[in-house]
């Protein structure tokens, strides 16, 4: 314990003290000898500390000073990472959670003029993408312009609103650089143009939806019931919408008419992707570095192959009990998205 005291104070009773507990705070700079002159005991001061505890202040000194000595360096950064590594997931597994690829549009030059005389991806893409500029069509610079064979060029935007815009224009070039090109959109549509109906009464089945929300919506497709993990009074349903002006209108209106009722519409939130194996169906890893030599069942997790002969016998992979190894009702499978939605969410907020 340090004690300053005022040598311009005569009267011992307003002697200011300032006590410092070693063991509670460290010092991050470096004190020369003219820290220490300014800062010097005053044992001839009258209050000075009980005699009875100074020996017990030196030993917590002794030993505080002793234990700094026998601390590696080390050790400070290796706590300073632990302290930082908070996300409970591998990263490479967050990454791939928020993953969301759209498809490319393909670009094919004619096959009768020959590929040197075509221009590079990147000169390609720009002089699309300003054609497009001016005949009204605002959209950001392409994210992928890869050469895929002789006359093909891969074109591809990073967000759902330019792609969409993509699909629904008819004034993309004819020509690039003088030279004819054809466009081919994707010809399937992605998850991200999903759209949910909420609140759907238990009595309504997936058969009477799917007709239901069809005389609203002709392009809707693929439907599937989102299963929670607790019980729900009514029911909420997925689907596609391959037309994307559909897509856009239904949005807006905000209601669809299911029955006699007007149900909200809302977009649809995928969750983020688990990291597993379509080798043997176990979270943590991809297939390409899996160990196992044989790939497995994914019913009855048998080795599968020319003979194999399934029990049809749900098991699965990661707990072991009846049923599929990606059945989002599973306690491994629920643990699992919790810390990676953890994970995702303190990551996105960083």
């Amino acid at each position: 314990m340090i004690i300053v005291t005022s040598n311009f104070i005569t009267n011992p009773k307003s002697i200011i003290q300032i006590r410092v507990d070693l063991t509670k705070w460290t010092i991050n700079y470096p004190i020369n000898d003219q820290h220490v002159a300014r800062f010097t005991q005053q044992n001839s001061s009258p209050n000075t500390p009980n005699s009875a505890s100074t020996p017990k202040i030196q030993i917590e000194n002794e030993q505080y000073k002793s234990n700094l000595n026998k601390r590696p360096k080390a050790t400070l950064n290796r706590q300073y990472l632990s302290n930082n590594n908070q996300y409970s997931v591998p990263f490479s597994h967050l990454k791939r959670a928020v993953t969301n690829n759209l498809p490319c549009f393909i670009i094919q030059f004619d096959s009768h003029i020959s590929p040197s005389e075509f221009p590079s991806s990147v000169i390609a893409s720009d002089l699309i993408h300003e054609n497009l500029i001016q005949n009204g069509v605002r959209i950001n610079p392409f994210s992928v312009a890869v050469l895929t064979g002789k006359y093909e060029l891969k074109l591809g935007v990073n967000n759902k609103e330019d792609y969409s815009i993509l699909i629904l224009t008819d004034k993309w070039p004819t020509h690039v650089s003088n030279k004819r090109i054809t466009v081919v959109k994707p010809k399937f549509v992605p998850e991200c143009f999903t759209l949910v109906i909420r609140y759907v009464p238990i009595t309504f089945n997936l058969e009477q939806v799917n007709e239901e929300i069809k005389r609203s919506i002709k392009s809707a497709d693929h439907f599937k019931e989102i299963i929670y993990s607790y019980e729900r009074s009514t029911r909420d349903y997925r689907f596609i919408v391959a037309d994307l002006r559909e897509y856009n209108v239904a949005l807006q209106l905000g209601r669809i008419a299911v029955g006699n009722r007007l149900l909200p519409i809302t977009t649809y939130k995928a969750a983020n992707k688990m990291t597993y194996c379509t080798k043997r169906w176990g979270l943590g890893h991809l297939r390409d570095v899996c160990t196992i030599l044989t790939l497995r069942c994914r019913i009855c997790l048998g080795n599968f192959g020319p003979n194999h002969q399934c029990s049809n016998v749900l098991k699965c992979a990661n707990c072991q009990l009846e049923h599929h190894s990606l059945d989002p009702r599973c306690d491994v499978i629920r643990r699992y998205r919790t810390e990676l939605n953890k994970a995702v969410n303190m990551a996105i907020c960083e």
